[in-house]
């Protein structure tokens, strides 16, 4: 954002990101609109597998895909360059801006499914009926990895030894990130993305939908209607299939 002066001499908060990245490479490549830094090459089999994914994850679940842009920058400092910010010590990979049917990503590739998963999946305009960030990343994580290295499985492992040096967990431990890794936040991605799992084994698309569909007031209801067991019978299910994954 920057204070640009409209034609009535008026200061007004404005975006421009269209500005900052006119001389950026532009490729339509279906419906994803690729914005490309100028340190990046394209990768036309990077966009397809890209579309590969997002076509897969739209039948499987029966989502309409609607186009979006995808800003590829090379790196987290340009990431932060191009959302203004002077000085960034974020390590952000990608963020989903849903509303805007925007993606940004600094790892430099055209494919990112675990953002293309919270592009795909329709976005709730009232806040109050956003399903908990529990859920919203966990289906992700399930289907795509919590980043863009590495995948669901591998994180499920480096979590389960983590579990497996604590005694007691809870999912209000997690939510609350009393109990998180130091530079990332797997330890909530991969539990929700095991529930998922589990969901989907139970019930399929429609156990998802349920899930994705719940907001903080409802959630430990409906994570008791689709498990078929109490909120505490959940949680220890969970807690211990984790913590059990890298003994297997």
């Amino acid at each position: 954002m920057y204070a640009v002066r409209n034609s009535q001499g008026e200061f007004k908060l404005e975006n421009v990101i269209s500005y900052d990245t006119r001389n950026w490479k532009k490729y339509r490549h279906k419906f994803i609109n690729y914005i490309v830094h100028p340190d990046c090459n394209f990768n036309k089999k990077e966009a397809e597998k890209a579309i590969a994914f997002c076509e897969k994850i739209a039948k499987q679940f029966k989502i309409k895909i609607q186009p979006f842009t995808y800003y590829l920058v090379p790196n987290s400092d340009e990431m932060g360059r191009l959302y203004n910010f002077e000085y960034w010590m974020s390590y952000m990979g990608g963020q989903t801006m849903t509303p805007l049917n925007e993606i940004f990503t600094s790892y430099g590739s055209e494919n990112y499914p675990h953002e293309f998963v919270h592009m795909l999946f329709p976005y709730q305009k009232d806040p109050r009926l956003h399903c908990p960030m529990i859920i919203n990343e966990g289906l992700a994580t399930w289907l795509a990895g919590p980043s863009a290295n590495e995948t669901f499985e591998e994180a499920l492992q480096s979590v389960s030894k983590s579990f497996q040096k604590k005694d007691r967990i809870t999912f209000e431990d997690i939510m609350t990130f009393q109990f998180r890794n130091e530079f990332d936040n797997n330890i909530l991605y991969v539990i929700g993305g095991v529930i998922c799992k589990f969901v989907f084994e139970k019930h399929g698309q429609k156990g998802i939908w349920e899930l994705y569909n719940c907001n903080k007031d409802n959630f430990q209801s409906v994570l008791e209607r689709v498990f078929g067991m109490s909120y505490n019978e959940v949680e220890r299910l969970i807690i211990a299939y984790i913590k059990n994954y890298s003994r297997v």
